[in-house]
């Protein structure tokens, strides 16, 4: 692979993408549905430490490798934008052995969670919707609809089953709703992106859905499906809270819940009088020029608010727990001023335009 020498050492494999590994981790999107699934005992710290820990580093391992195989599959393609690459002055044959490596990292947590019935098959999967996405062939990435399903499906819908499988083994209805909500995140969030990378896509041949189908109907069909995503929001929300509510038994807690859900149902039917007005609205822009309450809805709620939320409440019913809230507290920037200013200084949305 060309490009410049760089250092050679393996933490720039971590690094990359401003510790990408941390900050783009499908899971860390989703801390809510950790605390959901150890709501539904209240699950004691002492007997899922082990379990949670490990959990995390094969989804960091697994997340690893994907984000790898992507960027030395475009290696060439990356450079010739002059874009960054972590692969760039390495040959084909180290940057084969890195990624093969990351993923040969998965197997020890992976075969600590073999017993957990549909795990196993579940991770499978996952591997295989990624490795399909990047490799030259059958490189999902090019294929219109059938790419934009598999980043959903390996960026948040096989990640959460995951976490629901070894964390939360009695399927309920509140699975179903989980799901979709979380899959309507990954939707959303990669046809953005393709919204985005239109221009550059089209330059290289690549047939993502937004070239096959064009920036404005792209545009008007993630509005509608921002919308859904909206909605579903509410709904499994409003699921999670009713469960952590029969679990702790607790009426007081219920009026917390009543007015968290208050809050929720307010911004949603905010944001769905300011589209009619200002269509068009982008929450996944890679430059937000303000926090409005489509970025509200669609990043800081469900990543800050609703974690911290069922965190501290986990927290409250099982002390254990405490250290685990403040660590999610600090991963989500919750002591950030500068971030709870912007929080509580919304503003009009602005129109966003398709291929900027």
């Amino acid at each position: 692979m060309s490009g410049e020498p760089r250092p050679t050492r393996w933490w720039r494999f971590v690094t990359w993408r401003h510790w990408g590994v941390f900050y783009l981790n499908p899971v860390f999107e989703n801390t809510f549905v950790f605390f959901h699934a150890f709501l539904q005992g209240p699950t004691r710290f002492a007997d899922t430490g082990v379990d949670l820990a490990l959990f995390v580093v094969l989804v960091m391992c697994m997340s690893t490798y994907g984000f790898l195989l992507n960027d030395a599959v475009d290696c060439e393609r990356d450079l010739g934008h002059g874009d960054d690459n972590v692969f760039a002055g390495l040959s084909t044959r180290s940057s084969t052995l890195v990624v093969v490596l990351s993923l040969l990292l998965n197997l020890p947590p992976l075969l600590w969670f073999r017993a957990v019935p549909g795990f196993l098959l579940t991770w499978v999967l996952w591997f295989v919707v990624t490795t399909a996405y990047s490799l030259p062939r059958p490189y999902l990435k090019g294929r219109g609809l059938v790419g934009l399903i598999a980043v959903m499906l390996a960026m948040r819908t096989l990640p959460t089953l995951l976490i629901l499988l070894a964390f939360d083994p009695g399927v309920d209805p509140g699975w179903f709703l989980l799901l979709v909500y979380v899959s309507l995140r990954g939707y959303t969030g990669d046809l953005a992106h393709q919204l985005h990378d239109l221009h550059e896509d089209q330059k290289d041949g690549i047939a993502t859905y937004v070239v096959q189908k064009g920036a404005e109907v792209s545009a008007t069909l993630l509005d509608r499906s921002l919308e859904l995503e909206r909605h579903a929001l509410l709904l499994a929300t409003a699921s999670m809270l009713w469960q952590a509510a029969q679990t702790a038994g607790s009426g007081a807690l219920l009026v917390f819940h009543a007015v968290l859900m208050a809050g929720l149902v307010g911004l949603v039917f905010f944001a769905n009088l300011q589209i009619r007005r200002t269509p068009h609205i982008d929450p996944h822009r890679p430059v937000y020029p303000h926090k409005d309450v489509f970025y509200l809805l669609h990043k800081t709620f469900p990543k800050v608010a609703l974690s911290l939320y069922l965190a501290l409440v986990l927290a409250i019913l099982e002390p254990a727990w405490w250290p685990v809230f403040l660590v999610t507290a600090v991963y989500v920037r919750a002591f950030s001023l500068s971030r709870l200013r912007a929080a509580l200084r919304l503003r009009p949305a602005q129109r966003s335009r398709g291929g900027d």
